[in-house]
């Protein structure tokens, strides 16, 4: 077997190790975001207003429109 298809098979076998542990984390809620163990539901959704600078007016929603 050359060295080539040996790194072939070796890259094959980490990337669906990785695969096969992204899903069981996934699955088990073990991954990043909320998975009940960080308590970020304890907390109140922050309040968005009219006047977010997140948001866009309504007014600008159609600056950028291009003509036919």
């Amino acid at each position: 077997m050359s060295w080539q298809l040996s790194l072939v098979l070796c890259l094959i076998a980490v990337a669906a190790a990785y695969l096969v542990r992204q899903s069981w984390r996934t699955w088990t809620g073990q991954g990043k975001g909320c998975g009940g163990r960080c308590q970020c539901g304890d907390t109140a959704p922050s309040q968005t207003t009219a006047t977010s600078p997140n948001l866009i007016p309504v007014e600008q929603l159609t600056l950028r429109l291009r003509s036919k």
